[in-house]
């Protein structure tokens, strides 16, 4: 596939996308016990969410309440921008909204993110005095 977007231009897309990204996971991984409980919850959202970026089905057959609820998950912007950017050749200023929306989800998931992982225990908090855990820290 041709890439019709500068290397520039995609690193200037792509920022908000990893931080929101990297941040909404790390909130909603402590929400879990374990790895492979979030893993499974994740895996089986991601078809949905595939569907609803609007790239495999249309968004305008979609109602504006299931858009405004899947544009809290930075997979809507995200994927609809790269594609413009890589596939279509916007410009920055044709995806701005989803720029900016980006940056809004990011700086959302930032304090969250971080509550998660304040509050978040820890694994040597469980272990028992004594244990090899605590002799390594």
């Amino acid at each position: 596939l041709p890439l019709r977007a500068s290397l520039d231009t995609l690193a200037w897309f792509l920022l908000p996308f990893i931080l929101a990204v990297t941040w909404l996971g790390m909130a909603v991984g402590a929400l879990f016990r374990t790895r492979e409980s979030a893993m499974a919850i994740v895996f089986g959202l991601s078809a949905p969410l595939l569907f609803s970026s609007g790239v495999a089905w249309p968004v305008e057959a979609m109602s504006a309440s299931l858009r405004e609820i899947v544009g809290v998950v930075p997979a809507f912007p995200g994927i609809n921008g790269i594609v413009r950017l890589t596939q279509m050749g916007a410009s920055r200023a044709e995806v701005f909204a989803e720029w900016h929306r980006l940056w809004i989800l990011a700086f959302v998931y930032l304090p969250a993110a971080w509550l998660a992982e304040a509050v978040r225990p820890r694994a040597s908090d469980d272990a028992e005095p004594g244990t090899e855990s605590e002799s390594i820290a």
